[in-house]
């Protein structure tokens, strides 16, 4: 990430809830006040603070650096993604007062099927049939009104559904209940409904079985 906050890339945390706590922390005061201390002890500082070093001492880009003292590119950005935090989830929530100060954060609508495949489309190619049907059956657990039909649709987010997409196009031999299996329920978290219950309801799913 060092490289990015010097070159103005984009850092992008993926799945943020699945990151460890004190690796979203470590990177609080590089987010409120722009500096950071690496580990090899070279040190981060926001762009204004950079050029008045260098201009008070007289030093070039090539001392600092050699110093261990690198510059934030004024235009760099973080970006986190992350589901939303499971209300009836027995761990702690991810989103925690202290991470509630690090970012702005923006809350995204659920896409639509037809949303959903087009971007499959782009990403992987035409949509076969069985995944047209895989995407259809995770909408049909969204919309459901029986909870435990509802529970099961965070295992076939959009996020999942695109693991799903990825295997399939790598893997287009495989049985769908087991590509389902491996692409998304394989790391069960704790608290999380059986996989018994997830394979009922694929494997009796009349959109798996056309």
């Amino acid at each position: 990430m060092d490289t990015d906050t010097i070159e103005f890339h984009l850092t992008i945390f993926d799945d943020n809830k699945t990151l460890l706590f004190y690796n979203l922390c470590i990177n609080c005061r590089l987010v409120h006040d722009r500096e950071l201390q690496l580990h090899d002890g070279q040190r981060l500082i926001r762009h204004d603070r950079y050029d008045d070093l260098k201009t008070q001492n007289n030093l070039s880009d090539e001392q600092l650096r050699q110093s261990g003292v690198l510059r934030i590119h004024p235009s760099f950005r973080m970006v986190a993604l992350a589901e939303p935090p499971e209300q009836n989830s027995s761990g702690a929530p991810w989103l925690s007062t202290e991470l509630l100060s690090l970012f702005v954060f923006h809350e995204m609508r659920p896409l639509a099927l037809q949303e959903e495949l087009q971007i499959v489309q782009q990403l992987f190619g035409k949509v076969n049939p069985t995944l047209s049907r895989i995407m259809e059956l995770a909408h049909q657990l969204r919309e459901s009104t029986d909870p435990t039909l509802r529970s099961l649709a965070g295992s076939l987010s959009t996020r999942q559904l695109l693991r799903v997409a990825r295997r399939m196009a790598r893997y287009p031999s495989d049985n769908p209940v087991d590509t389902i299996h491996r692409a998304c329920l394989a790391r069960r978290s704790e608290g999380s409904i059986p996989f018994d219950t997830y394979l009922g309801v694929l494997k009796h799913s009349p959109l798996l079985n056309k």
